[in-house]
């Protein structure tokens, strides 16, 4: 029998029941996020599925209640897959160290029971690199010995970073210096330095050096901090005298205490290794009459001082550094005594005595006078001239000169003993200081005689007669004749009466003679001789010597 068959299409619904819960593709899921994500980032968190039917399928999502206050869940619905998509939200910033957490994100569906699948979510919180490296000092002063050894370090540089891991990580380096040779030594911690050369002071005081740290992300972060290395002086250097010999001078008589000059030196040093102190490098003459002030370096006199006695003062002056040790200088010093006009001339004889002989020719010399002034030139340079004791200058001696340069004198006139045998007068020796000073002498001038005068008979003087005879001696001067030559005087007696009874011896007349000139051509050297013209008569002279006179007596 043929079978028939026919066909027919059934469908069969199976009603969904709520016997599956939903699952994530993991049980754990492990999130890094920034320390510094923005408050109100959302953070996509994995999607459950759920085998049921839309209805039993996953309806929400939700934390735990151990959750951390700076995250919240938050849920978005895909309008085109009708899928419930969660997010973690950050409510407040996320600073470290913070993490790793763990939270537990549930999904449930819309079954009746709601069942429920759950993954643990490890979150942990990564260094943003949001912190520069900082160092632990700011600016500061270091000090730094001249003596300094290169091989010592004089600072450590330590900084720090609040970031974490790689973005902890320091490096330093010196991005500025004024001057500093230097030498950078990396430690752990921190950063060394110290000098390569030695420092000088007196070249450089202070340098600043800037040192910067760095962290190892990028982009680095960078912080930098100056460091100034004061340099300390040490007592180096010697003082210097500004000059190594100084060269003064001062007038004579300048009061006591007197400033001369100044003195002055420096050292390149620093503080007390600069400080100075002076002194005298004392002679016995040198600390008598200059001293000098110990701080200033000022030079006084120490005594009215004397060109007359001393022309220069030679010494050494000796500076001081108050370091430890002490260093030292010297510097030689001359100060030269200005002579000033405070000596008169003065003579070499407080009188001088000269001779001429009368009857001199007109320009004779007469003498020489010798003035002398302590003084130097153009102070001792004088000239002399003649004065009177009146000092009128129209009464000067008329018969005398002298020279106004060597004070030669010489005679303007001839002289006559006879009229006057002695002249006296007053020179005067001027010097040519500003303030004029002189000095005198007295000149005595003797005039010596010649032998230009003739005797004179001045008086025959006739004794009386005795021996009872009254017979007188009569003698008559018939002329005079003299011998200009000779200087003699002659006369005749051409009449004499004697009694015949006079006897031998008796006294007939004395001669009285004169002569105006003096010494060996005085009268006292007058010689009369009687000359007889008979031949029966024996004349004897006899002299008489008186002061003024010579009496001849005529004795038979």
């Amino acid at each position: 029998m043929q079978q028939l068959e026919s066909t027919v299409s059934v469908k069969i619904y199976i009603e969904d029941i709520n016997d599956n819960a939903p699952i994530f593709s993991q049980s754990i899921y492990f999130m890094n996020l920034l320390e510094n994500i923005k408050k109100g980032t959302l953070i996509a968190l994995p999607i459950a599925t759920d085998r049921d039917s839309s209805v039993n399928g996953v309806k929400k999502y939700r934390l735990a209640a151990e959750t951390p206050h700076f995250f919240k869940l938050h849920e978005e619905l895909d309008n085109e897959t009708n899928t419930i998509i969660p997010y973690l939200k950050v409510e407040k910033p996320l600073n470290l160290p913070l993490g790793p957490y763990n939270l537990t994100l549930e999904a449930l569906d819309g079954g009746d029971p709601t069942l429920i699948g759950s993954s643990v979510l490890t979150i942990n919180i990564d260094d943003a690199n949001d912190h520069a490296p900082q160092f632990k000092e700011e600016f500061k002063d270091y000090y730094v010995r001249e003596d300094h050894n290169v091989t010592e370090s004089f600072y450590r540089a330590e900084a720090f970073d609040d970031d974490s891991g790689v973005n902890a990580q320091i490096t330093y380096s010196i991005i500025e210096d004024s001057h500093l040779s230097r030498m950078a030594k990396e430690m752990s911690p921190g950063y060394q330095l110290s000098t390569l050369i030695t420092p000088d002071f007196e070249s450089i005081r202070s340098y600043r050096i800037r040192i910067q740290c760095s962290d190892n992300n990028r982009p680095f972060l960078t912080s930098s901090v100056d460091i100034y290395a004061r340099i300390v002086d040490e007592n180096d250097n010697a003082p210097e005298f500004s000059h190594p010999q100084y060269s003064f001078e001062i007038d004579e008589n300048t009061p006591e205490n007197s400033t001369i000059n100044m003195i002055s030196a420096s050292d390149r040093d620093d503080g007390e290794n600069s400080r100075l102190k002076y002194s005298i490098m004392e002679t016995k003459l040198s600390s008598s009459l200059v001293s000098i002030d110990e701080n200033t370096g000022r030079l006084r006199t120490a005594s009215v001082l004397d060109y007359e006695k001393i022309k220069e003062i030679n010494f050494k002056v000796r500076v001081v550094d108050c370091g430890i040790p002490p260093r030292e200088a010297d510097a030689s010093v001359r100060i030269k005594i200005n002579d000033v006009n405070d000596e008169a001339p003065t003579f070499t004889a407080s009188s001088y005595h000269f001779v001429v002989q009368e009857n001199n020719q007109a320009g004779t010399e007469v003498g020489i006078v010798t003035a002398i002034d302590a003084d130097s030139y153009p102070n001792n340079n004088f000239l002399y001239e003649l004065m009177d004791e009146e000092e009128d200058r129209s009464k000067k001696p008329i018969f005398f000169s002298v020279n106004v340069r060597n004070g030669q004198i010489l005679a303007t006139a001839t002289f006559d003993r006879e009229s006057v045998s002695e002249y006296r007068f007053k020179v005067r020796a001027i010097d040519s200081g500003n303030a004029m000073l002189s000095g005198t002498t007295e000149v005595i001038v003797k005039i010596s005689d010649a032998n230009d005068n003739k005797p004179k008979i001045i008086d025959i003087k006739r004794p009386r007669f005795g021996h009872g005879t009254t017979d007188e001696l009569v003698i008559d001067k018939q002329h005079e004749n003299v011998d200009e030559e000779n200087l003699l005087e002659t006369i005749d007696v051409t009449s004499t009466t004697l009694s015949n009874q006079v006897p031998v011896g008796f006294e007939i007349c004395t001669f009285v003679a004169t002569d105006a000139d003096e010494g060996d051509n005085d009268d006292d050297d007058v010689v009369v001789v009687l000359m007889m013209k008979t031949t029966t008569m024996m004349v004897m002279l006899v002299t008489l010597m008186t002061m003024t006179t010579k009496m001849m007596m005529i004795i038979i």
